[in-house]
C-alpha cells in the first residue's frame, strides 16, 4: 500500500537556499539520502545536488515501462530471434525489430498502466 508523506527538505548552497516542504506518494525517508552539510542532532539537510538528483529520478520513472521495453524486451526479443535462427521481415535487423517490438509493448505498458 503506497502512502504519501510530508517530505520537508532545507536546501543549502546557491540561490536556492530556503524550507521546502514536498508531499508526493512513495516519498523517500531522508534517513536512507545522502545527506550533505553540517548538520546538527535531528536535521535532516538535503544538498541542491541531492534534490535536482531525486527530482530527475522521480521524473524518470513515470516513463519506466518504456525504459524498460527499450532497454530489456528489446535485446531479450533479438537474442529469441537469434538463438531459434530466425531472420526480421523487411530486411530489418533483429536488434532493429527488437527495438520496435519492445518500444511497442513499453508505451502500450505506459498507457494502460500495467504489462498484462
Amino acid at each position: 500500500m503506497e502512502r504519501e508523506r510530508n517530505v520537508g527538505l532545507r536546501v543549502l548552497g546557491g540561490a536556492r537556499q530556503g524550507q521546502w516542504n514536498l508531499t508526493f506518494p512513495g516519498a523517500l525517508e531522508l534517513d536512507s539520502v545522502p545527506t550533505s552539510g553540517h548538520n546538527r542532532e535531528g536535521d535532516r539537510s538535503v544538498g541542491l545536488k541531492e534534490l535536482e538528483i531525486m527530482n530527475y529520478i522521480n521524473k524518470l520513472k513515470d516513463y519506466g515501462p518504456i525504459l524498460f521495453g527499450i532497454g530489456f524486451i528489446s535485446p531479450l526479443f533479438a537474442q529469441s530471434m537469434d538463438a531459434v535462427s530466425l531472420s526480421a521481415p523487411l530486411g530489418l535487423s533483429n536488434i532493429a525489430l527488437g527495438i520496435i517490438v519492445g518500444l511497442a509493448m513499453g508505451v502500450v505498458a505506459k498507457l494502460r498502466g500495467r504489462w498484462l
